[in-house]
């Protein structure tokens, strides 16, 4: 088993401040299990120093803010570090230990730090306030320690149900094998004893020889051996697929009525620059498994709140198509303060937008219509076929039921409504409609149902213009040329 990494550190300091955080840095690296991060220490020759810092802030496992009347006061890039950290923060669930104000002298605590218990590193309390500050610093590396212990068990788990999977795929086959054999060998012995009797008992055998229908071989196979790759987590025993690429804060991509995950990969591949990106499969879709009982969008919802407990993802970005803008949307209703923004991409807002065939055609001619027909479309729609057709006629009584866009206008998360001009499954709305203070509706011209395949540049341009928005700035100064 790999060696426990070590607990990453980020030291946020004023420049005048830096014989003291110096000082505290060379203890702190002197023990075997912290990884301080100090800007003098950490910096090449040639590394942009603004980005290099930025991303160290993001990828920290805990930030100590030094606190002196040098920093508190100072206006310029400190200030701006203690912002990031604090954006980061928020992400984070309530009972980790993630921002540690640290004062190194009598300067008053900012204000929104005053909830956070501090530590004073002067005076008659600087060794205790050490004391206290390693062993903070414990517990932290201890979550951190539970949390890829969970992972590893979570790992070795699905690997043993794929383990079995395959063994009984196995054992299947050669049963199979062995009962086409012996019925193959009794056929043989049934000819044979017919050709010693007589000419016309051979010929009578070979006619009910001819009449005989050879049983079809069943071939059991697992949603991972359809799959390939990929990562899973098992809820109430059901195994859901998900799949994640690169570093940051948290962005959902769910897919919409056909396909899965795997036609948001180019951009997942674009956002994982910048962020951590998750394309996860809804019940009854790719390789998650078929569930008749979690189809509406209410469990699906659920199925994204345990996948974000299971993760221990705190705030999110939502980029959801079609059904996946749906879930997005029912989600943010049910858990508002876990929805740092919206992305909906061809998203019906009432019933009465959705095309008739959309609720009758099957999954092939849905393909068929909604698809570009260029190769990458096909290639990225290979898991239509996967689809389980009471999903998606579960999620359509939910719209026609339920206001789901009114009630999540009413929350004034940042939303970003995309649509494309040729859409042949979804009438986009009017303006009076969709409009709010922190709505931004956009068309994209040649557009259809798939603008993350129909444009890419275009979609993927936009989709990071609305995701390095500061959180709760609406996104209505968005331009597209």
């Amino acid at each position: 088993m790999p060696e426990p990494r070590k607990l990453s550190v980020f030291l946020c300091h004023a420049s005048q401040d830096k014989p003291i955080v110096r000082e505290l840095y060379q203890r702190l690296i002197a023990t075997d299990w912290i990884d301080p991060w100090l800007d003098e220490e950490k910096l090449s020759l040639g590394q942009h120093w603004t980005s290099t810092i930025e991303e160290a802030i993001d990828s920290a496992d805990s930030v100590i803010i030094f606190l002196s009347q040098n920093s508190v006061q100072k206006e310029g890039f400190v200030q701006r570090e203690l912002n990031r950290a604090w954006n980061r923060s928020l992400e984070k669930p309530q009972n980790v230990i993630f921002l540690i104000p640290f004062r190194l002298d009598d300067c008053e605590v900012p204000y929104n730090l005053r909830e956070r218990h501090w530590g004073d590193y002067f005076g008659l309390k600087k060794e205790k306030t050490y004391e206290s500050l390693l062993h903070s610093l414990k517990q932290r590396h201890e979550q951190k320690l539970l949390l890829e212990r969970k992972e590893q068990a979570r790992a070795e788990e699905l690997t043993r149900i794929h383990k079995e999977e395959e063994d009984r795929i196995r054992r299947t086959r050669e049963e199979e094998e062995r009962a086409r054999v012996q019925a193959q060998e009794a056929r043989t012995r049934k000819v044979a004893e017919a050709k010693e009797n007589s000419v016309v008992e051979d010929q009578q055998a070979r006619k009910k020889q001819d009449k005989e229908e050879l049983a079809p071989q069943r071939i059991a196979h697992s949603a991972f051996s359809r799959g390939g790759g990929g990562s899973g987590i098992l809820l109430d025993g059901a195994v859901v697929h998900y799949e994640t690429l690169g570093r940051g804060r948290p962005v959902i991509f769910l897919h919409s009525w056909i396909g899965s995950w795997r036609y948001w990969y180019s951009s997942m591949q674009v956002a994982a620059r910048a962020f951590r990106s998750y394309g996860l499969d809804l019940w009854g879709f790719g390789d998650t498994a078929h569930s008749i009982s979690n189809y509406s969008l209410e469990q699906q919802a659920t199925l994204l709140d345990r996948f974000l407990t299971e993760m221990a993802i705190g705030k999110i970005a939502l980029i959801g198509h079609g059904l996946g803008a749906l879930v997005g949307m029912t989600f943010a209703t049910r858990f508002p303060q876990s929805v740092d923004r919206l992305m909906a991409v061809s998203c019906p807002l009432d019933y009465r937008a959705v095309n008739a065939r959309l609720r009758t055609a099957s999954l092939a001619e849905l393909a068929k219509w909604l698809s570009s027909h260029t190769p990458e479309a096909a290639t990225a729609l290979l898991d239509t076929a996967k689809a389980d057709v009471q999903a998606i006629a579960a999620s359509l009584v939910g719209l026609q039921a339920n206001n789901i866009y009114g009630n999540f206008r009413a929350l004034n998360i940042p939303c970003l409504l995309v649509y494309g001009d040729k859409d042949p499954a979804i009438i986009s709305p009017d303006w009076e409609f969709s409009h709010s203070a922190m709505t931004q509706q956009v068309q994209l011209e040649g557009s259809g149902h798939f603008p993350m395949l129909d444009e890419p540049a275009l979609f993927e341009r936009l989709m990071m213009n609305f995701l390095w928005l500061k959180s709760g700035m609406s996104p209505m100064d968005i331009q597209i040329k």
